[in-house]
C-alpha cells in the first residue's frame, strides 16, 4: 500500500469514529476501539519483587467510572461529597490541571456507591461525561469549561434503573451516540457541538453496556446491547438494521460491551442468559449460544488468534474464574477456578488482569495454559472501575464507597 494511501486510510477511520488513532491515547471505554486492545503498548516481561513501580497515587471520591486518557491528560470523573466532579491531571505527575463541580442530585439504588458509573469519552478537543442521574455533559479538554449540557433521563422520560446510568457515550463521527433507554426514546444521536437532537430509536430499557462502532454491510453502524434486545442501528439516521433478544427480565443486567472480531459478533451475559456468537458476514446467523462457555457479569472479553480471554461467573456469587474459550466453537480451553471477576487488556501477546480485589496480574495471551508471569496486590478490594493503560502506564481505582478512594498510577510497560 502506497504512504498516500495509508494516510488516506488513517483519515478516514479518524473521521467514521470521531476519535484520534493517536498511539498510546486511552481515550474511552476499553481502549481506542472499545475492545479492550492496547495498540503501540510494550509492556515489560517481568517486574519488580514489590510490584509495577508507582508513579503516583492520589484520594479520589465514588464511583465505578474508569478513566480515560488523550495528550498525557488524565479524566477522572468522580463524586466527593454532594458534587460529582470532573478532573484533568497531568499523567505524568498526577497534578491537577484543572477541575470543574456540579450538584448531583443521583441518589442511589441497589448500590451504596452515589458516584457516576460511565467512563469519560474524549473526542477532539472536548470531553463528554454522563452521570448516573442521565445527565451527559460536554467540556473543553483544555480548561473544562463548560460547553453545554442535557439532562437526557428527563428529555426522554428514562429512570435511574438498578445502579444509574451506565453506558458510557460514543463518538462515532459527527455525533455523540448514547444509551439513554427512555420511554421517549432508546438510543440517541445528538450533534457533538451543541448537544442537539440528530434521531432517536424507539424506546428500549437501558443496559449498563456501552455502545461500541461496528461496520455493517460495508457502512458504519452502532451496536447496542440493552437489556432485553441487542440491536444495529444505522449511525448516519438511527434506522434500526437487526435486532434480536438478549438478556432477561428481572433483576438482571447486561454490562459486557459486544465484541467484534473477523466479522463476528460476541455477545455475553450472566443471569442464565451466557453467550452468542453471530456471524455479521451470513446473515447474522448464530454460529454457537450456550451458558456455559463465557457468561460474564460486567466484564469484556479481549480476543487473541481465535480464542477469547474473560471472567465467567457473577461477582455476587462469588464464583468468578478466568478463562479461554475457542471463539469460533465455545470450547472452554483452560479455566483458573475461583479467579474472581477482573478487566482483561492485551498488548501484542501479554495480558494485563485487573482483578476487582485490587490484584493486577501481567500473563500471555496462550490458549494452551494459563501463563501467569507476574503479580501484586494493589489495593485490598473493591476495585470495580475498568482500568486505562497509556504509554506504559495503568491507571487504577479503589471504590470506597463510605468515603474516598485512591488512584494510582503504575509504571508496566515502555513509556515514549
Amino acid at each position: 500500500m502506497k504512504p498516500s494511501h495509508i494516510a488516506f486510510f488513517i483519515s478516514t477511520l479518524a473521521c467514521l469514529t470521531g476519535i484520534e488513532l493517536l498511539a498510546n491515547d486511552w481515550p474511552q471505554i476499553l481502549g481506542p476501539k472499545r475492545d479492550g486492545v492496547a495498540a503501540g503498548e510494550k509492556l515489560f516481561k517481568e517486574w519488580p519483587k514489590a510490584g509495577p513501580r508507582e508513579i503516583w497515587s492520589k484520594p479520589c471520591g465514588q464511583g465505578y467510572a474508569g478513566v480515560a486518557v488523550k495528550d498525557n491528560k488524565v479524566i477522572l470523573f468522580h463524586r466527593v461529597g454532594t458534587n460529582d466532579i470532573v478532573e484533568c491531571l497531568d499523567a505524568n505527575s498526577g497534578k491537577q490541571l484543572w477541575k470543574t463541580e456540579t450538584k448531583s442530585v443521583y441518589r442511589g439504588g441497589f448500590s451504596s456507591d452515589l458516584g457516576p458509573r460511565c467512563v469519560p469519552t474524549i473526542s477532539g478537543e472536548t470531553v463528554y461525561v454522563f452521570g448516573a442521574a442521565g445527565t451527559l455533559r460536554c467540556l473543553k479538554l483544555a480548561n473544562g469549561k463548560p460547553l453545554w449540557k442535557r439532562d437526557l433521563f428527563s428529555d426522554y422520560k428514562a429512570n435511574e434503573g438498578y445502579f444509574g446510568a451506565g453506558s458510557s457515550p460514543l463518538v462515532l463521527g459527527a455525533q455523540i451516540i448514547v444509551t439513554v433507554g427512555g420511554r421517549n426514546g432508546g438510543v440517541i444521536a445528538l450533534r457533538p457541538e451543541s448537544g442537539e437532537t440528530i434521531w432517536k430509536t424507539d424506546s428500549i430499557t437501558a443496559s449498563y453496556s456501552a455502545p461500541t462502532q461496528i461496520s455493517y454491510n460495508g457502512k458504519p453502524a452502532v451496536a447496542a446491547l440493552n437489556k432485553l434486545t441487542f440491536q444495529i442501528i444505522a449511525s448516519k439516521s438511527g434506522k434500526l438494521l437487526y435486532e434480536t433478544e438478549f438478556g432477561k427480565r428481572g433483576p438482571t443486567v447486561n454490562a459486557a460491551l459486544p465484541l467484534v472480531f473477523d466479522d463476528k459478533l460476541f455477545l455475553s451475559s450472566s443471569y442464565n442468559v451466557g453467550a452468542r456468537l453471530i456471524n455479521l458476514a451470513d446473515g447474522n446467523k448464530t454460529i454457537w449460544e450456550n451458558d456455559s462457555s463465557m457468561s460474564s457479569q460486567y466484564t469484556t472479553c479481549v480476543y487473541h488468534e481465535g480464542f477469547l480471554y474473560g471472567t465467567n461467573g457473577r461477582e455476587d456469587f462469588g464464583n468468578g474464574a478466568l478463562r479461554c474459550v475457542n471463539a469460533l466453537t465455545g470450547k472452554v480451553a483452560w479455566e483458573e477456578e475461583q479467579f474472581g471477576l477482573a478487566h482483561l487488556i492485551k498488548a501484542e501477546d501479554q495480558m494485563l488482569i485487573w482483578n476487582i480485589d485490587g490484584t493486577v496480574t501481567l500473563a500471555d495471551l496462550n490458549s494452551k495454559s494459563f501463563l501467569k508471569k507476574e503479580s501484586a496486590i494493589v489495593f485490598s478490594g473493591n476495585a470495580k472501575s475498568l482500568p486505562a493503560l497509556s504509554n506504559g502506564r495503568l491507571f487504577v481505582k479503589s471504590n470506597a464507597e463510605s468515603g474516598s478512594g485512591k488512584i494510582v498510577c503504575l509504571q508496566v510497560g515502555e513509556s515514549k
